[in-house]
């Protein structure tokens, strides 16, 4: 009996060895993470010149719309009062019957002294008036395509639908084109929540998203962007295969970046902060938006995405102290690792991005930890998304087909 009980001690030891062991392997290289993150962080918070009010380059701005929120015409409106000597601004939309239509043609006679254009494409079939023909599987981004049609500059500007600028906006945002070197720039965002369950969801975003952003910029360089903005040369873009290549995948913006990174251009992330609207309704909904991002970055950087599990250190320490007991060394560890953990929140939602959501809810980041590590793992099985009512299947590098079931 003695020797039976001493067989099973010693094989829960080992199985308590097993679990304990990757789990504080993970808990120190968050520490580590956490650490980088908030040096990239604070590097990253070193103040810009002012913008040269001599360079300013005409700037063609590619708005694709789908739809009308009740945020949407204070948005638009906020990039028709920008103060930029020499700007169009197209507004995409995929059909004539979208109540977006109605509100660009107010904005039209609002703002009689902007270049203001409206294109209106089928999405279905990829054909506009013109008759230009783009068949990639993401709407949005023939949308874009077949604005290009009208574009009169060659430093193009695309924004989401659902970003607010400041009146400065362009004179920050195309001042590192003044490098010849310099094919792309894009922004950060904060979050202007219209519900709890956005802020929520937002709070992955500053506290856990662009951390990540800044240590990628630090160790490997941009070679990505953003929906937000992406100001790009349409000699770059044109260069690589243009908006056709990209409408085929998923992260369009992503995608961009990666290109002209690889066509050997620099691509920078400007200091300047865009707001961007979140209207996120149910917690089905957040995981919806949430897996479709895992899967997306699953697809287009697996072993980036991969590499996320050692990011959760607030989950891993917890671990820990569940194994090890509240032993003074695991205590302490959790202590530390809790402890930066919100100081990086704090660094980069609320110093840097000003984020609302993150101003208000940091006390909540480990449960948003768990949220994500549960999204992480869920995203590793299956390829399907869903996104604006189409179930889409998601392929090798990030490309999409539309799913048939």
């Amino acid at each position: 009996m003695l020797a039976s009980d001493a067989l099973l001690e010693n094989r829960s030891s080992v199985l308590l060895g097993l679990a304990l062991a990757p789990s504080l392997l993970i808990t120190v290289t968050a520490i580590v993470y956490y650490l980088l993150a908030l040096s990239a962080a604070v590097r990253f918070l070193q103040p810009a010149p002012p913008p040269n009010r001599r360079f300013e380059p005409p700037v063609t701005i590619v708005k694709p719309l789908h739809g009308v929120e009740p945020s949407t015409d204070e948005a638009l409106s906020s990039f028709c009062e920008l103060t930029y000597p020499c700007l169009q601004i197209i507004f995409a939309v995929r059909s004539a019957a979208d109540p977006a239509v109605a509100l660009v043609e107010q904005l039209i006679r609002r703002y009689p002294e902007r270049d203001l254009a409206l294109v209106i494409s089928d999405h279905r079939d990829g054909t506009t008036h013109g008759g230009a023909n783009h068949g990639g599987a993401n709407p949005k981004v023939n949308n874009m395509a077949h604005a290009l049609a009208q574009a009169k500059h060659s430093i193009l500007v695309f924004a989401d639908s659902d970003i607010w600028v400041a009146p400065d906006y362009l004179h920050r945002v195309v001042q590192p084109l003044q490098d010849p070197g310099v094919g792309l720039v894009t922004t950060m965002y904060r979050t202007r929540p219209a519900t709890w369950i956005a802020a929520f969801e937002a709070l992955a975003t500053s506290t856990e998203f662009f951390p990540s952003v800044l240590v990628a910029r630090q160790l490997e360089g941009m070679a990505f962007a953003f929906g937000a903005t992406i100001v790009i040369r349409r000699r770059v873009l044109d260069g690589f295969g243009g908006l056709p290549l990209v409408s085929h995948y998923l992260a369009d913006d992503f995608k961009l970046g990666q290109c002209t990174a690889r066509s050997g251009f620099q691509v920078v992330l400007s200091e300047h902060v865009v707001d961007h609207a979140l209207r996120t309704a149910s917690f089905r909904e957040m995981l919806q938006h949430q897996l479709r991002w895992a899967r997306g970055n699953r697809f287009s950087r697996p072993w980036g995405t991969l590499g996320l599990v050692f990011t959760y250190g607030t989950l891993s320490s917890f671990v820990v102290l569940l194994l090890a007991g509240a032993t003074s060394p695991a205590v302490a560890l959790l202590l530390l690792t809790w402890g930066l953990r919100y100081a990086l929140g704090w660094v980069v939602g609320v110093r840097l991005l000003q984020d609302a959501a993150a101003m208000r809810l940091l006390w909540l980041a480990p449960v948003r930890d768990l949220v994500s590590a549960l999204v992480w793992l869920v995203s590793w099985f299956g390829a399907d998304v869903t996104w604006g009512g189409r179930r889409l299947i998601l392929t090798s590098g990030g490309r999409i087909r539309e799913s048939r079931s």
